[in-house]
């Protein structure tokens, strides 16, 4: 997955910091990317870096890449620092990192961009025209769905953030120092207040659920209203030392051209063994014939491939997640609309939602 974080520092940072390093193993071999580093030398970036790492785990292994690129098949993860924007993306387009990057995410391998090792990823830098230094184009590696990023966002910038928007015609994303995005292949998940700037509009950015076409089939159930619950194995949030969903969570569902399709909030979580789920449970899951015999059969096979990917076990008295949901639009039109709204009851926490449904049936 890729994580873009908002710039701030270890106290700030640390939600998605956390949300980032619960996914690496004590050992894990991280490779880290200073270029854009404005410390006096690299060596002061390792030295920052390494406390950082040292918060989240005892025995990683961290290795710089700043000068002659190396081979990313040996690492666990990629850490990609902030300081001068340009100078990091002028780095990473005259040795072909972009291909690099798209080719270890496709691994299922994770990387951090945190400030400009965030905006880089974006569709545009001349959202940091104050950074330019001698690299003279302003196209960025856009990976996020054509946003351009500006970090470090505080809600006093909004008139810059709109100008920048206007300037660069494209849509823009603004992190703060303590939120940022998390961004999958079908899915994107937002921590804290993350703004879309465009056409001179400030929307709030919400988590997103896309169905591929391998499960388009459970977006259908959910629109005609036959589909009112989803569950997980909680063992998936344990080991990743990630909170299970909440009453109150919203999310969007997108099909599999990312086309917004509904919303939906949980209205109810329940924690139970999955030897203990209940016919009531198998209906308001709404698949196959809806008895809790094609229920069981189909989640215990579902719930044991998805924990063994993560190197786990399932059994009948392990715990499962069910959460229940209303939608709250199916109306395409008006959905544009609700995105604009301030939701106070949108989990500020980082919690493994709406994965692709990964880990949920």
């Amino acid at each position: 997955m890729l994580y873009l974080g908002g710039g701030g520092d270890i106290e700030t940072s640390i939600e998605i910091d956390t949300a980032f390093f619960a996914n690496l193993s004590d050992n894990a071999k991280i490779l880290y990317i200073p270029v854009a580093c404005d410390f006096t030398s690299y060596e002061n970036c390792y030295q920052w870096f390494s406390g950082l790492v040292g918060e989240y785990l005892k025995s990683a292994q961290i290795e710089m890449m700043y000068d002659t690129v190396v081979s990313f098949d040996d690492y666990d993860a990629i850490y990609i620092g902030g300081g001068n924007t340009y100078k990091l993306l002028d780095y990473v387009v005259k040795n072909n990192l972009k291909n690099e990057f798209i080719k270890f995410l496709s691994a299922n391998k994770h990387i951090f961009g945190g400030s400009a090792g965030a905006i880089i990823f974006g569709s545009d830098i001349s959202t940091v025209v104050e950074e330019k230094e001698n690299y003279a184009d302003n196209r960025a590696l856009d990976m996020v769905k054509g946003f351009a990023i500006r970090c470090h966002y505080e809600s006093k910038d909004d008139d810059v953030f709109i100008k920048i928007s206007n300037n660069i015609k494209k849509p823009l994303i603004s992190l703060p120092e303590d939120g940022g995005l998390i961004i999958g292949e079908n899915h994107f998940k937002v921590i804290g207040s993350v703004y879309k700037f465009n056409n001179g509009l400030k929307k709030k950015l919400i988590d997103e659920w896309a169905f591929t076409s391998n499960n388009k089939n459970l977006l259908t159930l959910i629109l005609s209203g036959d589909k009112k619950a989803t569950s997980s194995a909680f063992n998936l949030y344990k080991t990743a030392n990630k909170p299970i969903p909440e009453v109150g969570d919203i999310t969007l569902l997108i099909s599999s051209n990312n086309t917004p399709q509904a919303m939906i909030i949980n209205t109810k979580i329940s924690v139970v063994p999955f030897s203990q789920a209940t016919i009531e449970m198998a209906e308001l899951e709404g698949e196959g014939n809806k008895t809790l015999e094609y229920w069981t059969a189909t989640h215990f096979e579902f719930f044991t491939n998805e924990c063994n990917k993560h190197n786990l076990s399932f059994n009948k008295n392990d715990l499962i997640v069910f959460e229940e949901f209303d939608i709250i639009s199916a109306n395409k039109k008006l959905i544009s609309k609700e995105l604009g709204k301030d939701y106070d009851k949108v989990n500020k926490k980082y919690f493994d939602i709406r994965e692709n449904y990964e880990h949920r049936t």
